[in-house]
């Protein structure tokens, strides 16, 4: 389970790094501050949170303190640096410890917001990490494409390709 979930982390932050890639390439340093809502948070908000969660979900499996590696100036090029970071500490941890139960701080506050957490392995990765990691990454896209980014769904997956007349 755990190996699965790190490498399940490691493809989609992989992703990420692509969609935040063609961001630099079409030159959209612009919409980093940029929600889709504005009740929501911006996309650069969204990337901290994905890869935070990413950590909140492997450090607790592996019994260590959750590790941040929160960019500290704004911008494009630091968000990309925290999705590399991010990744290359998750390529290090694969092999993680099995534990009984995980145990959170009684509250959480950061940019995820509070929670309290005291859950099973399994059920921690899957009903709290999963659901979240996807949420923000979803965001990421949604808020990059609500912008006019050329993404399609083969950039969140890295499976899928469509034709042009095809809308899916």
């Amino acid at each position: 389970m755990q190996f699965q979930t790190i490498s399940l982390f490691i493809r989609y932050l992989t992703q990420l790094q692509g969609i935040l890639d063609k961001l630099a390439r079409e030159q959209r340093e612009d919409i980093v501050d940029d929600a889709l809502i504005d009740d929501m948070m911006p996309l650069s908000t969204q990337v901290k949170i994905t890869c935070n969660f990413a950590l909140r979900g492997t450090c607790p499996l592996m019994g260590q303190e959750v590790l941040r590696f929160d960019a500290s100036e704004p911008g494009l090029v630091a968000l990309k640096q925290q999705v590399s970071q991010t990744t290359e500490y998750l390529h290090q941890q694969l092999h993680l410890c099995q534990r009984e139960r995980i145990h959170l701080p009684d509250v959480i506050t950061d940019d995820a917001g509070e929670g309290k957490v005291a859950l099973p392995p399994q059920e921690f990765i899957g009903h709290y990490i999963l659901p979240n990691f996807f949420f923000h990454l979803s965001m990421v896209y949604a808020i990059a494409r609500s912008q006019g980014v050329s993404l399609g769904k083969r950039d969140f997956d890295g499976f899928h390709r469509y034709s042009q007349s095809s809308a899916a």
